[in-house]
């Protein structure tokens, strides 16, 4: 659609989109700013791909899922908002986002991808909705800022080497659970 639309500054789009699809905004490196409406119900692969201008994103309710490299190497994202429609956050999503500083993950979401936070460097607080049931390899490997992991579900999610082991060995992250799930 844009692809390489290296000018591009500001998207509103209309209430008609219901899906923004394979690498629709792909390097749009001057991309500012993206008001995504209520209908859009999926954000496919590589949809905003490195748009490096992009300083935050509002995914609305409808969306259910956030594609494979959605907003990989979206340097300048520092917050994302997502829906309480989204299930799925896909391999490699957020991978980059070197300046995301938190991230709540909302109930509804069952799975998070491989490498889907990885190389955050600023991230210093996750959040794990009570739904999250899987979270695949190296999805939040080398967040080196991380501090706070915040975990809803009473039941801990399948981790399948998440983490860089050495967040836990040589920081202050602590992670927090449920009363009842401490054990």
């Amino acid at each position: 659609a844009f692809k390489e639309c290296y000018s591009l500054e500001s998207v509103s789009l209309g209430n008609g989109v219901t899906e923004i699809w394979y690498r629709a905004f792909y390097n749009c490196s001057s991309l500012k700013s993206v008001d995504i409406p209520n209908n859009v119900t999926a954000i496919g692969e590589d949809a905003f791909r490195g748009c490096s201008s992009l300083k935050s994103i509002a995914i609305p309710d409808g969306v259910t899922e956030i594609g494979v490299c959605a907003f990989k190497e979206c340097y300048s994202l520092e917050s994302v908002s997502l829906g309480n429609g989204v299930t799925k956050i896909g391999h490699s999503a957020f991978y980059n986002c070197s300046s995301l500083k938190s991230v709540d993950i909302p109930n509804n979401v069952t799975f998070i991808g491989g490498d889907a936070f990885r190389n955050c460097e600023k991230l210093e607080t996750v959040t794990l909705g009570s739904g999250v049931t899987e979270i695949e390899q190296y999805a939040f490997e080398y967040c080196k800022s991380l501090k706070s992991i915040y975990c809803k579900a009473t039941t801990p999610p399948r981790i399948d080497h998440a983490w860089d082991l050495s967040l836990f060995r040589d920081s202050n992250c602590k992670v927090y659970v449920p009363r009842n799930s401490v054990e």
